[in-house]
């Protein structure tokens, strides 16, 4: 079951200036949260029902650092819809920087919008 702890912390997430500061933002939903981890793409944290863990893939579950289960009170109070999905996923920001002797492969410009 997750600590009330990890659940202040994750709601916490919701606040930009948390989110710059451990560099952590949060995903919601099941089919978001499979289509990352399809992807390949690592978690660090996954709070979710014991239903949606076990229909997670050996491949998947190696994926995630830290897996909570939670009830629906506990996603609720996590979550920022009225209505919680049964899973919460925090993940590292991705760096993004461009460096400015390679131009990008792609990308698109817009002026005047």
């Amino acid at each position: 079951m997750i600590s009330k702890n990890k659940i202040k912390f994750i709601s916490s997430l919701q606040i930009k200036k948390t989110r710059d500061e451990e560099n952590l933002f949060v995903v919601e939903g099941e089919k978001i949260i499979r289509e990352i981890l399809e992807a390949g793409i690592h978690l660090k944290m996954l709070a979710a029902t014991t239903e949606f863990i076990s229909t997670l893939s050996p491949f998947a579950l190696k994926q995630i650092d830290s897996i909570e289960t939670a009830g629906y009170k506990e996603l609720k109070q996590m979550s920022s819809f009225k209505t919680p999905h049964s899973a919460i996923a925090v993940l590292e920001k991705p760096d993004n920087e461009i460096e400015s002797d390679t131009p990008p492969k792609l990308a698109v410009a817009l002026d005047c919008i």
